[in-house]
Parts: structure tokens; C-alpha cells; sequence
């Protein structure tokens, strides 16, 4: 339990002691109050009793002298009873009950409803009257002729008398049981408040006491806290220097870095559009080698088709060579005809000269296909060692664009890291631009911290007198405050 609530339960307890006593008082106050409507109205019950007793002797007599019931006197007889009824159920069940005899201009206030065992004595009350009122509409409307309820109402007017003076009494003995109640809880509060306040004061003794122990350890604290506010003040200006020092290398280290990442995010654009222009050239010499290979296949088709050719040349001179035999023999055998065989003989003879100029075409169309054959062969050997050196130059493209691609990639991701290293001087930056705004606002914090020391120590002084503890060490104190000043 902390101090405070050691201090405020025993005052808070007092209080709530003093409101409960003070909420019943009110209470039993109120209740006073409508006590003593109550017995007001049931002692004039009393006395309408009475009234309403001499009323009636006085209407009975007027009645009998004028032979006739009398008007006046009844009238005044049946105000009296409406007024005893309406109280009588108003003290019984609770309810408006008149405060005045003429209802006609009479106040009403309302009554709380009967405890026990005014309530039971009350429902004996309400029984008798009934029976007594409803022979005295009876006799007020002339029914009665030989004034035998005349005697009946003189007899029963001593017993409703009496049970109403017994309701009153219970009334009364509740009311004075209220009222000591009511004593005997103040009396109780009271006692109970001499106990609490005993009981605070043996607190608050034994309070003082802790709080002068307390006072000296707050007094050498106070002291300690001085020193080290002086150590502390030194360091955080030693810092806070430093911190700026720092955060002015560190600006020039971010303004490198910054001119740094815009020369590696030019060579890393150079590098994209250089591997561009590369993956081109690859594309314009895989397209030139499959355009050479196309040739060399068309060259492979040429040579096939000239030797093919070279071969039909040779058959056709071999047909020359056996077409020109039988015209020698065709000649011979004309010559041994002689005269009939002489134009077979012309015959013969021009096709000898047909197959000898077939012969002499066929040998020079074939020397012209072997010349052909022979440039053919030559053309597709330098276009094989063409067609292979554009494999080379396609396999060494094809090397330099995946270099160039990876060196594309590489200053990228050089780019990125030193844009990385540069987001993060950055944030060192602020980093240590707060660090040095903290150094100060610390060498601030120290300096008030000194002050707050020198504070801490006067109302150290102060706690010190009021509990009556011996200022130890107050001059060494002040002496340590004057030298951290």
C-alpha cells in the first residue's frame, strides 16, 4: 500500500462514515416528517370521532323535536364521516388525506401506507368503521324507527374510540423506535469516527517517520544526482561536438555517393543500349549465316547438276562415236552396191558429218562443264571456308553479346546496390543529424537536469524541516551546487 493510500483511506472512510450518517439523518428526518403527518392525523381521528359522536346526539334531537330528519345537522354529520373515511384509508393504504374539516376548501397531503403492526390495528379500525358508518347512513336516511341503531351507534363509539387511540399508540412507538435508531447510528459514526481518526493519526505518525528516513536518502540522492548532472552536461557537449563533426562528413560522403550513383546509372544506360545494339547484330549475322548456308546448298545442287550433265554429254558422244561407225559401214555397204546404193551412200555420208559435228559439240560442251565444274568447285570450297568462318564470327557474336548482357546486368545491379548504399548515407544522415540535435537538446536536458538538482534539494530542505529531520550534510551539498554552477 503506497502512501497516499495509507493517508487517504483513513480521511476517505471518515467521509463516507460522515455522508452515511449524514444520508440517514436526512432520512429518518423525511420519515420524521411523515411520521408526525401520520399521528397528527390519527390523533384528530380521535377527535372526529368525538365530533362526529356530538353531531350526531345534536342531529338525533333536532330530528326528534321537528319529527323530521334534519337536514343541516345531517349534512354536517356526513362532512365529518367522509372526512374520517378519507383520512382513515389514507393512513391505512397510503394515499391523499385532507388537512382540513371543510373538504371543499381543505389542502391534501399524502400519506405513506401503514407499517406493521399499525397496518393490522389500522384493518381492526377499517372493519369497526365500516359497520359504524352504515348505520349511520341508515339512521341519517331515517331507517331507523324504534332508534335501535340510535343505541347501537352510542354503545359502539367507545370501542372504535379505544382501537383508534391503540393505532395511534403503535404509531408513536414506531416513530420514537425511528428517532432511536437514529441516535444509536449517530452514536455509532461517531465512535467509529473518534477510532478512524485515531487511527489516521497513528498513520500519519508513523508516516512522518518514514518520510524523515526518506527525506535523508532524497537529500544524498539530490547530492548525487548534482554530480552526475555536471558529468552528464560535459559528456552531452563532448557529444553533441562529435555528432556534428560526424554529420558533416557524412554530407560529403552523401554528396559523392550521389555523384557516384549518376556515373553508374549512365554506364548502366550505355551498357543497355550497347547490349541492344549488339543483340542486332547478332540477329543481322545469324540471318547472313542462314542466307550462306541457302547458297552453299544451292552451290552442292549446281555441281550435282553438272556432273549429271558431264555424264549426258559423254553418252551423247559415245552415241556420235557408234552413229558415226555405222555410217562408215552404211558407206561401205553402198560403195559394194554401186549404182543403187549411191544416194544410200550421200545419205550415209551426211550423217557421218552429223555425227562427227554432234562428236566435235559434245567434246567442247563437255570440256566447258568440267572448266565449270572445276570454278563450281572452287566457288562452293570458298564458300564452305566462308560459310564456316560466318559460324566463327556468329558463335564469337553470339560470346560478346552474352558478355555485353552480363555486363549490362552487373552495372544494373551496380547501380542498384550504390543507389542502395546512397538511400542508406542518407538515412545515416538524418540519423546523425538527430543524434546531434538529441546531443544538444541532451547537453539542454543535462543543464535543466542541474537546475531541477539545485530545486530537488531546497524542497529536500523544505520536507526536511517539516518533519523535523536534521539537515545532514545540507553545507556540502550547497558547496557541490555552488561548484557544478
Amino acid at each position: 500500500m503506497t502512501m497516499k493510500q495509507k493517508i487517504l483511506r483513513p480521511i476517505m472512510i471518515c467521509g463516507l462514515l460522515v455522508l452515511g450518517m449524514f444520508l440517514t439523518t436526512w432520512h429518518t428526518t423525511a420519515n420524521q416528517k411523515d411520521d408526525g403527518l401520520v399521528i397528527n392525523l390519527a390523533g384528530r381521528q380521535r377527535m372526529l370521532s368525538q365530533k362526529m359522536t356530538k353531531e350526531f346526539l345534536v342531529f338525533a334531537e333536532k330530528s326528534r323535536q321537528t319529527g323530521t330528519n334534519h337536514r343541516a345537522s345531517g349534512k354536517q354529520v356526513r362532512e365529518t364521516m367522509s372526512v374520517f373515511d378519507m383520512t382513515l384509508k389514507a393512513l391505512t393504504y397510503g394515499g391523499e388525506a385532507p388537512l382540513d374539516l371543510n373538504l371543499e376548501k381543505t389542502r391534501f397531503r399524502r400519506c405513506p401506507k401503514a407499517e406493521e403492526p399499525s397496518y393490522t390495528q389500522l384493518l381492526v379500525v377499517n372493519k369497526l368503521w365500516q359497520t359504524f358508518s352504515e348505520n349511520m347512513e341508515k339512521i341519517l336516511d331515517g331507517a331507523d324507527k324504534d332508534n335501535s341503531l340510535n343505541r347501537w351507534i352510542l354503545s359502539n363509539n367507545v370501542p372504535l374510540l379505544k382501537e383508534m387511540n391503540k393505532a395511534v399508540v403503535m404509531m408513536q412507538k414506531q416513530s420514537e423506535g425511528k428517532i432511536k435508531t437514529l441516535l444509536t447510528t449517530q452514536m455509532a459514526v461517531v465512535g467509529i469516527g473518534i477510532i478512524m481518526i485515531i487511527f489516521s493519526t497513528l498513520i500519519i505518525i508513523r508516516i512522518n517517520r518514514k518520510l524523515k528516513d526518506i527525506t535523508l536518502a532524497l537529500n544524498s540522492a539530490a547530492e548525487q544526482v548534482n554530480d552526475g548532472s555536471g558529468a552528464i552536461a560535459n559528456s552531452s557537449n563532448l557529444l553533441a561536438e562529435g555528432a556534428s563533426s560526424q554529420a558533416a562528413s557524412i554530407e560529403e560522403t552523401s554528396s559523392a555517393l550521389t555523384e557516384l550513383a549518376s556515373m553508374t546509372d549512365n554506364n548502366a544506360h550505355n551498357s543497355k543500349q550497347a547490349d541492344a545494339l549488339m543483340q542486332d547484330a547478332e540477329s543481322v549475322v545469324k540471318s547472313t549465316n542462314t542466307s550462306m548456308e541457302n547458297f552453299t546448298a544451292s552451290m552442292k545442287n549446281i555441281i550435282h547438276a553438272s556432273k549429271e550433265t558431264s555424264n549426258i554429254i559423254k553418252t551423247i558422244d559415245e552415241i556420235a562415236f557408234q552413229t558415226n561407225l555405222l555410217a562408215l559401214n552404211a558407206a561401205v555397204e553402198a560403195a559394194r552396191a554401186g549404182e543403187a546404193g549411191a544416194g544410200f551412200a550421200v545419205v550415209a555420208d551426211e550423217v557421218r558429218n552429223l555425227a562427227l559435228g554432234a562428236a566435235d559439240a559434245a567434246r567442247n560442251t563437255s570440256t566447258l562443264i568440267e572448266q565449270t565444274i572445276q570454278h563450281v568447285d572452287k566457288g562452293g570450297a570458298l564458300l564452305a571456308s566462308t560459310n564456316k568462318e560466318f559460324g566463327s564470327v556468329l558463335e564469337k557474336t553470339g560470346d560478346a553479346v552474352s558478355m555485353i548482357a552480363e555486363i549490362a546486368s552487373a552495372s544494373e545491379q551496380q547501380s542498384e546496390g550504390i543507389s542502395q548504399i546512397t538511400d542508406a548515407v542518407c538515412e545515416l544522415d538524418k540519423v546523425v543529424q538527430e543524434n546531434a540535435a538529441l546531443a544538444e537538446e541532451s547537453a539542454g536536458a543535462s543543464e535543466e537536469m542541474n537546475g531541477q538538482a539545485i530545486k530537488l534539494k531546497e524542497i529536500v530542505k523544505d520536507i526536511m524541516t517539516l518533519t523535523g529531520s536534521k539537515n545532514h550534510g545540507a553545507h556540502m551539498g550547497d558547496a557541490r551546487i555552488a561548484v557544478s554552477k
